[in-house]
């Protein structure tokens, strides 16, 4: 099977799914629809930080409440996508900087009426 398919933000969220941990194929989902479509500021707590296109700042902890898991496998499957390299990872002070490899491939690129209303 090949091509790619558009899938609403929003799925995690919704109402006919349970809350339950993610399968790590969930998690990989979840990196691609967090990440920024478009270079952008994110404040995260007191720090405002710079994302580019295919980037996503959060905490390990973040992401471990956010997918049902503990902090420890979280930090191991980041650093199984980092050896295998589907993603670049930058890490400060407790924030990490996500770099999905490849972004273009799981989402097409930005058109000029992509716009969103923010």
């Amino acid at each position: 099977m090949s091509g790619t398919v558009n899938i609403a933000r929003d799925l995690f969220d919704h109402p006919a799914f349970k809350a339950a941990p993610f399968s790590e194929r969930e998690a990989w989902l979840w990196i691609i629809m967090e990440a920024s479509w478009k270079p952008r500021q994110k404040r995260i707590g007191h720090i405002v930080v710079e994302v580019g296109r295919g980037q996503l700042a959060a905490s390990i902890r973040f992401m471990a409440e956010a997918w049902g898991w503990t902090a420890a496998k979280v930090q191991r499957f980041v650093e199984r996508l980092k050896k295998l390299e589907m993603i670049g990872v930058e890490t400060d002070t407790g924030l990490t900087l996500l770099t999905v490899r490849n972004y273009d491939k799981f989402q097409s690129p930005a058109k000029a009426s992509d716009t969103a209303a923010i």
